[in-house]
């Protein structure tokens, strides 16, 4: 399920195809949510068709979440992909500041509508961190 999707057709299946006790990795339903948000205004589904999603499923979410510096320096070192050429990885990096704000914004929403969201910094010894206010 990773890379960015290609329509909204694509994503549309992507949201709809976890099972609830799957396992995910990088589920571009949620990554749609920024990236979309950030590089284009809108994702290319609503927020209430993302939030019936949730509902439905209700995925427990582990949101790697290292310290600001950190973040900073990967997402300044983003490299070109088969799925990120030279202009997405460019507007990555002069929009890294609200990818991180709507991501930290998102995981914050994200119980409201039924998820578990594990904040997970890999910096750490343990790396799981209980209810630290990032903003």
């Amino acid at each position: 399920m990773g890379g960015p999707p290609k329509c909204v057709t694509e994503l549309r299946e992507r949201l709809y195809l976890p099972k609830p006790g799957g396992v995910y990795d990088r589920w571009s339903a949620i990554s749609e949510q920024v990236y979309g948000t950030a590089l284009r205004v809108k994702p290319l589904v609503c927020d209430v068709e993302f939030q019936c999603a949730i509902r439905k499923i209700q995925p427990v979410v582990i949101y790697c979440r290292p310290p600001e510096k950190v973040m900073e320096r990967n997402m300044r070192a983003q490299v070109e992909k088969a799925h990120k050429d030279k202009q997405h990885v460019s507007a990555i990096i002069e929009h890294r500041e609200t990818i991180r704000k709507l991501y930290d914004e998102l995981m914050a929403e994200l119980p409201m509508l039924g998820c578990v969201v594990l904040h997970y910094d890999y910096t750490k010894n343990g790396g799981f961190i209980q209810n630290e206010n990032r903003h």
